[in-house]
């Protein structure tokens, strides 16, 4: 599969998790590694037949859903790998710091006033550069609260005024 922003070309495949980079005609490989109860168990990778007939192998994914079957959604930005997971029913992000190795859940990532309180990623990244990640994100539900708390400061200045 190819992923990722335009100067970059991404790899990775199902089942696999090993990411690979081509950067500047140079070859980079980053293998993750999750916890056993969240990944196949080993004897499906053994299993010749299933791991080649990809009609079997969605029936299992479809049996397990609650386990990492893959990586998806990958872009490169500087030092940091973004990626979502599958896990249930729902891919949960991640950013991961090619440096120091440090991993970071996108659910955990607080929003503040240098993104104007939007979320950091609601559905999906869009695009990167070298030095952001690009995410789209729907503004109705971020305009439905603002709103509900300008009425609610409206309301409250009101009743101090009377």
């Amino acid at each position: 599969m190819k992923n990722g922003s335009t100067t970059n070309s991404i790899w990775t495949r199902s089942h696999d998790f090993n990411v690979d980079i081509m950067e500047d005609r140079e070859l980079i490989k980053y293998r993750f590694v999750y916890p056993a109860n969240l990944t196949l168990d080993s004897a499906v990778y053994k299993d010749t037949v299933m791991m080649r007939n990809s009609l079997l192998l969605d029936d299992y994914n479809r049996l397990h859903k609650d386990l990492i079957t893959r990586i998806n959604n990958i872009y490169k930005s500087g030092n940091q790998l973004a990626f979502f997971l599958p896990i249930g029913n729902s891919d949960v992000g991640y950013l991961s710091n090619l440096s120091s190795g440090n991993l970071y859940s996108f659910g955990k990532i607080t929003p503040d006033s240098t993104n104007g309180y939007l979320p950091l990623i609601q559905y999906a990244i869009t695009g990167a550069d070298s030095q952001y990640l690009y995410s789209a994100c729907l503004l109705t539900p971020y305009l439905k609260q603002k709103t509900e708390q300008q009425i609610s400061s409206i309301s409250a200045a009101n009743s101090l005024n009377s």
